[in-house]
């Protein structure tokens, strides 16, 4: 029996394509309103690019780059069960490039390794890692992960265009520098994305809620959770088989 409930669902949506699959039909069958939790694309500044994309700002896109890199690398306990760098932490990643871009990524190349915490390997998981993407109109991109940045938070997206460039950099503790003979320091970056993102994560729940009282689509659905899913399994392929692999479309096919 259907309950027709209206679901907010944190990425991803699953671990196993077949119930993930399965899931998806019952859905278009109960025609629920159904919102994946990629909070990022409710950052202002990310929005903006896309902003300046569509008023044709930057001309034809041709290189999209994102820095996503973490102030410390997880503990052990969660690295067991969070599915790998690549569904865990560069799907927020691999969710941002088709959005920014508006593009589907048609195949990835994915390289990577432990430079971090050497007890990661126990897991078959990586610390750090470059994943190459293809987009079917022919544009590419790259993104940088880190599970240890230093210095704090380390979240950028650059879109470069025939026109220019729209680049969104990071948000720090505050807009102040101090300047002296000695040079120029400014404040590193917010800590974590409970800081990051609190904005976004506000925007994100006022716009489900706002498609659940006017029975509009969500702006993050299902479909893109599987979506960067794919992508996911695509850059863990091509890691292990080291060659680029073919992103699958939402069936697998």
């Amino acid at each position: 029996m259907l309950a027709h409930k209206d679901v907010f669902c944190e990425k991803p949506v699953g671990f196993d394509m077949d119930e993930i699959l399965g899931t998806y039909e019952v859905i278009k069958q109960a025609s629920s309103l159904v919102q994946v939790g990629f909070n990022r694309r409710y950052d202002k500044s990310f929005a903006r690019i896309i902003e300046l994309r569509d008023q044709d700002a930057i001309g034809d896109p041709q290189i999209l780059k994102i820095t996503s890199r973490d102030p410390e690398p997880p503990s052990h306990d969660y690295v067991a069960v969070s599915g790998g760098i690549f569904m865990d932490m560069t799907i927020h990643d691999f969710d941002m490039a088709r959005f920014i871009t508006g593009q589907e990524v048609e195949s990835v190349y994915a390289t990577g390794g432990i430079m971090i915490d050497p007890g990661i390997a126990q897991y078959d998981d990586l610390d750090t890692a470059i994943t190459t993407l293809n987009f079917v109109n022919g544009m590419i991109g790259v993104i940088d992960n880190s599970r240890q940045a230093t210095y704090g938070y380390d979240q950028r997206i650059e879109l470069f265009g025939s026109k220019g460039m729209a680049h969104a950099g990071n948000v720090r503790e505050s807009t102040t520098a101090l300047a002296t003979k000695a040079g120029t320091v400014d404040d590193n970056p917010l800590f974590f994305f409970l800081q990051r993102y609190i904005d976004a994560y506000k925007t994100e729940i006022e716009s489900f809620l706002d498609s659940v009282r006017n029975r509009e689509a969500t702006k993050c659905t299902y479909e893109d959770g599987i979506k960067a899913i794919r992508i996911a399994e695509a850059a863990k392929q091509s890691y292990q088989e080291k060659k680029p692999v073919e992103v699958k479309n939402i069936y697998g096919d």
